[in-house]
């Protein structure tokens, strides 16, 4: 993913350093993260509270898994894709996106924020992977979030945006 370093121990980090951590372990790093830094998790363990951090997390659930598994066997969901893209021209991609040349339809209007965000983790900056991507239907509040104030995803594995002042 393009990291220059590895550090085993959180102790050892330095603080308000990073403007980006991606935690997968559930080890509470947030002292080293910049102000207005981006924290990313995919840890199962509550997000760490950072002023002025952009934070995005993803819940997975085998219940929902089952009933999407379902409709698609059915033949009740189906997943219409517009364009394939090779990962070396996600930048095209996703400025066809943000242009309106597809049109992004969810049911709860979640934020797509996941995907700029581990995007920009491995080096692939395409305008401000701080601001999240959401979906036609809405409109970002304040802040760059739709739907501020909200963490997790509700056991739907759709990320939410949060942003502390």
């Amino acid at each position: 993913m393009g990291a220059e370093s590895v550090v085993a121990l959180p102790a050892d980090l330095p603080e308000e350093t990073y403007d980006a951590v991606l935690d997968t372990a559930g080890v509470d790093v947030s002292p080293a993260l910049a102000g207005g830094g981006l924290y990313v998790s995919i840890a199962d363990e509550p997000l760490p509270a950072v002023p002025g951090a952009t934070k995005s997390y993803v819940q997975e659930s085998k219940k929902d898994l089952a009933e999407l598994v379902e409709l698609v066997d059915a033949g009740r969901l189906r997943v219409r894709v517009a364009e394939h893209h090779p990962v070396t021209a996600v930048r095209t991609a996703h400025e066809r996106f943000e242009a309106g040349a597809w049109v992004a339809r969810s049911s709860s209007s979640s934020d797509l924020l996941f995907w700029p965000a581990l995007l920009a983790f491995a080096g692939l900056t395409f305008g401000d992977p701080r601001r999240p991507v959401v979906p036609a239907a809405s409109s970002p509040a304040p802040g760059g979030c739709s739907r501020p104030g909200r963490s997790g995803s509700r056991g739907r594995g759709i990320p939410r945006c949060v942003r502390w002042g």
